[in-house]
């Protein structure tokens, strides 16, 4: 895959390597993989832990100090609601992932259906922050920000890149 250019394509993909490690981690689950799933579970929150402090602390503060009106739907105060909505999201899952693995073998396909809905919502939640980054934010950002800074954010971003 070629090396990002710009802030907007850096968080596609970005955005796309989440889902696919989320979608892995929820293939081992409704195999009834709890180990595996465990692992992938546990690599993919911490992958979108560390994808979320940045923006918190590196690119969310550089798109709030932009000069003018916000887009409908692309406040800086919206884009951190996506943030606490996904926390939230993730504290459900967590708590799921905690009573999977108290369940009994006998018990767990049943379980597992119960509580997929809650990943699913974790995942819609993820899409549509996705879309109201790549829509507002990070276009926003490559338009504004000066080629120097928008490099050192670059770098930032790749760096908690998943491998």
């Amino acid at each position: 895959m070629p090396r990002p250019q710009t802030l907007t394509e850096l968080n596609s993909q970005l955005h796309a390597q989440l889902d696919e490690a989320l979608l892995c981690a929820l293939e081992a689950l409704t195999a009834l993989e709890l180990e595996t799933f465990e692992e992938r579970w546990s690599a993919f929150e911490a992958a979108l832990e560390e994808h979320k402090q940045l923006e918190d602390g590196e690119v969310f503060p550089h798109y709030a100090a932009l000069p003018g009106l916000f887009p409908r739907g692309g406040s800086p105060e919206l884009l951190a609601g996506d943030h606490t909505s996904i926390e939230k999201a993730l504290l459900s899952c967590r708590r799921a992932v905690t009573h999977l693995c108290a369940t009994p073998p006998a018990r767990l396909r049943r379980e597992v259906v119960l509580v997929l809905e809650r990943f699913l919502r974790l995942r819609g939640v993820l899409e549509h922050h996705t879309l109201r980054e790549e829509r507002f934010l990070y276009p926003a950002l490559d338009e504004a920000l000066s080629e120097k800074r928008r490099a050192e954010l670059l770098a930032a971003l790749e760096a908690g890149e998943l491998s």
